[in-house]
């Protein structure tokens, strides 16, 4: 909910402009400090502020000021979640980097591309940027950049759950700030801290921190963070079940919302709907959920990717147009020393006059091969023009039919949701919910569909955690805490074998989640998929709950999970093999597919 949400967000907002002019002027201006301070303060004034130096710049024509500017202007955009604007100006910057650029100003086009990465969960590009980026800002003492790097590390932990690490790079962000006294910064650390404590399941502790900060806001009149702090605070009752506490929060939250970051609105708004359905007041939950849908669509409309996609794109193409044209300039100047010596030759040849007739006929010859050559070769090109141009107009198509089904896909799982709150049937609405996470299994496979460069195959890397994390969020339940682990070879499987292989995850995994760990408070689930040779792999689930009565067979006598499981175990050519007591079950399959490359 609202905690993962705020990973993504400000890292390096929180600046105490009044207290540090003097201490960052050898890295930052003032102007960059003092807008990243009024980014907590008020949103619109430091809008304002930023359109204030526009004009100025505009007037005075100071490109290095333009510059700086320009990163104040990303770093806006990226704490008000406009993900797309923040990429399309990022992605103009790193286009106009040359040699008089400042190398502050390079650095902090890197973190916000690492950033960028991050966001976008392409973590083969985020975490090899965000090293570089942070080795430069200690090599050259940007103090106020290599925390912002550590930050983002904390955040990229926090995702992986790994809260460990995640506290001790918050931690050693935090000293930094401390030591420059940026304390509004040191602030958002402790924010931060205490949100990885409350997924650690450590509420005590994300309570104490919360607190903490909510008296710093109001005494500093900090309104936005004062705002996410009472909505913490709710949230952190709430799934205490301590639901007059949680209501007092959110009250007081409710009276500030005008106030509020539109993202933190809507967290607030899930928690209410959850609330009231805790103590059975279903117009008021009701109520909330409807807001909560109004909310999700807005912030979506303005979080649309799909303009900075297309700015990146055009920059890789710029950056890939530089390079064809030094190769083209080798190739001109290869050609230039070669037309120089054929000048030579020919001297040479006029005054041998009898190989002159010969190198005449020769050479008109050769032309007229040149010549059959040259329209040969103009036709092929055309050709692969035409080709090329039809491929990309397919590749586009098939986007979008991956796009369309995802969508209708999630258009019909909402719809079973729907259904569901109509009926009292338990059985009936556990049927709907279990039906629900099988479309969303296969909707997500079209989503990684259309984010792929191919559409031959899945690699299961990406997909399966995602899964995973999907159907924990679904039957987790509040008095039990499931810890699971994926181990994923390079795998990359066609369309045909990944469907069935997420569909019968999907119902491993619900099984385990809903039946494995009856009377436990903790449980462990492990994943791993490897390749065996060429065209068969292996996929490992386990887990360490209670096992499979011994009276029941499978799947004569299972549900109708264990039906499916076994029909498309079959259908992709698979060899189930079960093994359970009373200390797990372990499903064993070995598959087959076409090798991918």
């Amino acid at each position: 909910m609202k905690l993962l949400l705020f990973s993504l967000l400000f890292s390096g907002c929180f600046t105490n402009v009044f207290c540090q002019k003097k201490s960052f002027n050898a890295e930052l201006s003032q102007n960059y400090l003092y807008i990243n301070d009024l980014l907590i303060i008020d949103t619109e004034k430091a809008k304002q502020a930023i359109d204030s130096l526009e004009l100025v710049n505009n007037i005075t024509g100071n490109s290095k000021a333009q510059q700086e500017l320009n990163l104040i202007s990303i770093e806006f955009y990226r704490s008000t979640g406009d993900y797309a604007h923040m990429k399309h100006l990022l992605f103009q910057e790193l286009d106009k980097i040359n040699n008089e650029t400042p190398l502050r100003v390079k650095l902090g086009l890197d973190y916000f591309k690492a950033a960028n990465y991050g966001i976008e969960n392409r973590n083969k590009k985020f975490l090899p940027l965000l090293e570089k980026t942070l080795l430069a800002a200690k090599k050259n003492h940007f103090r106020f950049l290599e925390a912002q790097c550590l930050t983002l590390y904390g955040n990229y932990y926090s995702r992986l759950e790994d809260y460990e690490k995640t506290q001790a790079y918050y931690i050693k962000a935090q000293n930094i700030y401390r030591s420059l006294k940026n304390f509004h910064q040191n602030a958002l650390i402790e924010m931060k801290r205490g949100i990885a404590y409350f997924y650690e399941g450590k509420t005590e502790d994300a309570l104490k921190l919360f607190h903490i900060g909510l008296k710093y806001s109001q005494s500093n009149h900090l309104t936005k963070p004062y705002c996410q702090y009472l909505s913490y605070i709710a949230e952190a009752h709430l799934f205490s079940e301590n639901l007059d506490s949680a209501y007092i929060y959110y009250s007081a939250f409710l009276k500030k919302k005008d106030q509020a970051d539109i993202r933190d609105v809507y967290e607030a708004y899930i928690g209410l709907e959850h609330y009231y359905n805790l103590v059975e007041n279903v117009d008021s939950a009701y109520h909330y959920s409807k807001l909560v849908t109004e909310v999700d669509a807005y912030i979506k409309s303005t979080m649309d990717k799909a303009l900075g996609d297309e700015f990146e794109l055009e920059f890789n193409e710029r950056e890939y147009l530089k390079r064809m044209n030094v190769k083209n300039l080798e190739v001109q100047q290869v050609k230039s020393k070669n037309e120089s010596q054929w000048t030579t030759f020919t001297i040479i040849g006029c005054i041998l006059t009898i190989l002159l007739v010969y190198m005449f006929l020769s050479n008109r010859q050769k032309n007229k091969l040149n010549k059959q050559l040259s329209a040969q070769q103009e036709a092929i090109i055309q050709k692969n023009e035409i080709i090329d141009s039809a491929l990309k107009e397919k590749e586009i198509l098939l986007k979008e039919i991956h796009h369309r089904v995802k969508n209708n896909l999630q258009v019909i799982s909402s719809l079973l949701h729907l259904q569901s709150k109509q009926l009292t049937d338990k059985k009936a609405i556990q049927v709907l919910e279990d039906g629900m996470e099988r479309i969303q299994a296969i909707a997500l496979i079209h989503h990684k569909l259309y984010q792929n460069e191919t559409f031959s195959f899945i690699t299961m890397s990406e997909y399966i955690p995602d899964l995973v994390v999907q159907l924990k969020k679904t039957y987790i339940r509040e008095d039990l805490k499931i810890e699971s682990y994926c181990e994923i070879a390079d795998v990359n499987l066609s369309l045909d074998v990944a469907i069935p292989l997420g569909l019968i995850i999907c119902e491993m995994i619900t099984n385990s989640l809903k039946h494995a760990f009856e009377g436990k408070k903790r449980g462990l689930i492990n994943l791993s998929i490897k390749a065996k040779d060429a065209n068969y792999f292996e996929m490992i689930l386990e887990d360490n709950g209670s096992g499979i009565p011994e009276d029941l067979k499978f799947p004569s006598e299972g549900s109708l999970g264990a039906e499916i499981i076994t029909a498309l175990s079959e259908q992709i050519n698979g060899e189930l093999t079960i093994e359970s007591n009373k200390e797990g079950t372990r499903f064993i399959l070995v598959f087959q597919d076409k090798p991918n490359q």
